[in-house]
């Protein structure tokens, strides 16, 4: 091999070196593998089934979303908490004061305390599983009864495909588990590549399901199957690294001799409680109100209303992973003190994060009719100016949301006072205007509550903390963006027929 062929083929291998260890990359893979599903999967769901089946497929999908409640905050609290103690931090006593306590850290990782972290996650975790396999028995239970009686004659398949669901939440929970571990470990890219096979595995099967006319109980079977797979994987990969670490650093005795439960488990509650209980409310409030309408309304509207719901969501997580692959090492950065890294980091970040999110929402406002005709779907596609109204909803939405994580790399968490607020704003306009129009009610509660409060507190919270100007930060972040959607939201309210 000649001098230039070897130095082309380092430089190929290096780059596709680069790729495979991206954090940000892995992640957006990870995104578009499971957004693969509402490309390839969803059109089939929606040419195959009736009205009463989609409604009830996507009525499942926001009622198991409930289990992220009963995380309480739990999974980003430790997630956080694993990082600070990876950059440095000496005890769990000084996270509540890190800002004033960032020199005496130490700049070698704490495994005397990452193994303290890990056994209060062991013991939280099997409890947070209990709960939320009450939560789905009940209150799951009350919100599908009507969606699945209106299946006539399918009505036991309905059931037990619930029961399927029910079933799996006795470990679904765990998943966060290992993933706030590998997250806190700056394990990103790992983590994310398992997710990208577990993924494609998941549609691959659901395909196979529907081209054998498995019906919605063999979907609901084959989506819980790899569920219970990506379980097993990220135990797996967690044990793995958390055993390499120690290999590396010689600390086999240092995992065996932490501190008691309940004297750590106090402290971590501290920060916890503030994320789940801002959770707790602003994603409980609006999946309240996707499943007051999903239930409300007949067949057409709420699968129409509950497509729209679902297809801006996806958007929405796939724009997050600039900026939310990130987290650890911001994270990491804030307790090693370096700030204008810690900056910079999070400004790219943001930009991508906003011109995807944009960029996907346009490309989907153009061709979203488009493909659903081309399909043959019994479902049709969000009236576009309601479809404008969720994205620049979610526009602003998406970001407080970025500078609230920003922000809370500070480990200084006020997440329920800012989400009770908007929670009560969004409750108070969507009911309001439910008795206008039912269907734009939910768009427009989140627009009013954002831009009333949440997405600019938070952007002043993260502005003072990190010593910045609006302008200065957000004239190449978040404003290119904005006018973009607002022009493209000026033609469709002028020109769209």
């Amino acid at each position: 091999m000649s001098l230039q062929n070897f130095t082309s083929f380092s430089s190929l291998k290096g780059f596709f070196l680069f790729l495979w260890e991206s954090p940000t990359l892995m992640t957006w893979g990870s995104f578009l593998t499971r957004s693969l599903s509402a490309v390839v999967v969803l059109p089939l769901v929606l040419r195959t089934f009736s009205q009463e089946e989609i409604t009830l497929w996507f009525m499942f999908a926001q009622v198991v979303s409930l289990q992220l409640l009963v995380d309480m905050g739990f999974t980003p609290t430790f997630a956080r908490l694993i990082a600070f103690a990876k950059g440095g931090a000496k005890d769990l006593y000084s996270f509540s004061n890190l800002v004033n306590n960032q020199n005496d850290a130490r700049k070698t990782s704490n495994w005397a305390l990452i193994a303290q972290i890990i056994k209060v996650m062991q013991k939280v975790y099997t409890r947070m599983t209990l709960i939320s396999f009450g939560l789905l028995l009940t209150v799951g239970t009350y919100f599908v009864y009507v969606p699945i009686e209106k299946l006539q004659n399918q009505a036991n398949q309905g059931w037990w495909a619930w029961g399927v669901i029910v079933f799996a939440s006795l470990f679904y929970l765990r998943t966060n588990q290992y993933s706030a571990c590998l997250q806190g470990l700056n394990q990103v890219a790992i983590l994310r590549r398992w997710e990208v096979l577990i993924a494609l595995g998941g549609i691959l099967s659901s395909l196979s399901v529907l081209l054998l006319n498995g019906g919605l109980l063999g979907m609901i079977v084959a989506s819980q199957v790899w569920v219970m797979i990506g379980i097993g994987v990220n135990h797996w990969l967690a044990n793995r690294m958390l055993k390499k670490e120690k290999e590396d650093s010689n600390i086999t005795n240092t995992f065996q001799k932490t501190e008691s439960y309940s004297s750590i488990f106090p402290i971590i509650w501290q920060t916890a409680w503030r994320s789940g209980l801002g959770v707790l409310i602003s994603f409980g409030t609006l999946r309240f109100a996707s499943l007051y309408i999903g239930g409300a309304f007949a067949g057409a509207s709420a699968a129409m209303f509950l497509l729209g719901l679902r297809i801006i969501e996806i958007i929405n997580e796939f724009a997050q992973a600039p900026l939310y692959s990130k987290l650890p090492r911001l994270a990491k950065l804030y307790a090693e003190g370096n700030k204008a890294v810690l900056v910079g980091v999070a400004k790219q970040g943001m930009m991508r994060s906003h011109w995807i999110f944009v960029g996907t929402f346009v490309l989907a406002s153009l061709i979203g009719d488009i493909m659903l005709h081309f399909i043959g779907s019994k479902t049709q596609f969000p009236e576009i100016r309601l479809w404008f109204c969720f994205g620049i909803a979610y526009f602003f939405q998406r970001f407080g949301a970025m500078h609230l994580h920003f922000f809370s790399t500070t480990n200084q968490i006020v997440w329920h006072k800012v989400n009770a607020i908007t929670g009560g704003l969004f409750l108070l306009v969507f009911f309001s205007m439910y008795q206008i129009n039912p269907l734009y009610s939910y768009p427009i509660a989140l627009l009013v509550s954002g831009l009333l409060f949440y997405s600019w507190y938070c952007a002043y919270r993260a502005y003072r903390t990190f010593d910045l100007r609006f302008w200065h930060f957000e004239k190449t972040v978040a404003l290119p963006p904005l006018i973009i959607l607002l022009l493209f939201g000026l033609f469709i309210f002028l020109f769209w027929n």
